[in-house]
């Protein structure tokens, strides 16, 4: 139930229309937005339209668009010459670059009877990049995004509902082997030297043959979890044929799928990993550690944070010498 609406799931997924590039009307993979569908089941889904629903009271079928209800920002609209024109998509823009990227990765949990939506923007009204939130009474009309700080890599959010530290509990984020957590959903700490506490050793559960996704926590429906024990899902495994996993029709692969031999891959496989999470400690003063050479975060390591950071703000301001710096202390 969200604003006392009658209860149903909702699933926020990327929304790339066709870009045409305006020099020689080649298209090109430009932005994508962010839109909706709703389900009654969790199995059959209905996409959202504005139009169509203002005027016929339905979802859209198969065959017509849905409506982006998180949309690129104005200043990059105007940064790269992005408008639609009787129906078409156009842009000044001459290849795909991050800046282009839009807004996406969504991720999404109910809290405080809103739709807490954090999602990935390459360009946001303040010309910045990175993750945003934004907060929503009925899941289609959102408040104007927060920044959250110190929350760099594109992840699911999930909250934690144990109380702890004379809270009722905790938000976290989690990221190849390495999590955030924050106590209110926008301030964040990386918590990477925790990890050998909190993952549970011993081998993933056998793989399922399913499309990636985002690595992510389980959770209920609402993205709560009422545990300090929890189930982590990864995106392992095959990739499909045409990224070097050699799974094809006749030498036995198990996850084949002919879809596979025009995409990205549908061979990959999703693992479940079991763990526990320690208390969280008050952090206690330390003294100001030697500055690494690549910890573009200000966290004390160079890991994939920093690589992400770069790659949403490279040459804004970082460089070549930055990811050279990078790769020569990454794991420190």
């Amino acid at each position: 139930m969200v604003g006392g609406a009658l209860e149903k799931y909702l699933m926020y997924f990327e929304c790339a229309p066709k870009v045409y590039r305006r020099s020689d009307g080649v298209e090109i993979n430009t932005f994508t937005q962010t839109c909706v569908a709703f389900s009654d089941d969790g199995i059959n889904w209905k996409k959202y339209n504005e139009d169509i629903w203002a005027s016929q009271g339905r979802f859209a079928n198969a065959n017509e668009p849905p409506t982006a209800v998180m949309k690129i920002s104005s200043l990059m609209a105007q940064t790269y010459g992005i408008e639609k024109v009787s129906g078409k998509w156009w842009t000044t823009a001459m290849q795909w670059e991050v800046g282009t990227y839009g807004v996406g990765h969504p991720s999404v949990l109910v809290k405080d009877e809103q739709i807490w939506l954090y999602y990935f923007n390459s360009m946001s009204e303040n010309g910045d990049q990175g993750m945003l939130l934004a907060k929503s009474d009925d899941g289609l009309h959102f408040y104007p995004p927060v920044k959250p700080t110190s929350l760099w890599a594109v992840a699911d959010v999930r909250y934690i509902a144990i109380p702890m530290l004379g809270h009722n509990g905790f938000f976290v984020s989690y990221f190849d082997k390495y999590y955030n957590y924050s106590w209110d959903g926008l301030t964040w700490q990386l918590d990477s030297n925790r990890t050998d506490n909190y993952l549970l050793g011993g081998q993933p559960s056998s793989g399922k043959c399913m499309a990636p996704g985002t690595s992510t926590f389980g959770s209920d429906k609402y993205g709560f979890i009422h545990s300090l024990d929890v189930d982590i899902y990864t995106n392992e495994g095959y990739k499909g044929n045409n990224v070097g996993d050699w799974c094809t029709a006749t030498n036995g692969c198990t996850c084949y799928s002919p879809l596979e031999d025009q995409s990205r891959g549908y061979t990959w496989q999703v693992y479940r990993y079991q763990g526990k999470f320690t208390s969280l400690a008050t952090p206690s003063p330390s003294p100001t550690p030697t500055p690494i050479s690549g910890d573009l975060t200000g966290d004390g390591h160079v890991n994939i944070f920093d690589y992400n950071l770069l790659v949403s703000k490279f040459n804004n301001p970082y460089t070549i010498f930055d990811y050279n710096s990078l790769v020569a202390n990454f794991g420190k």
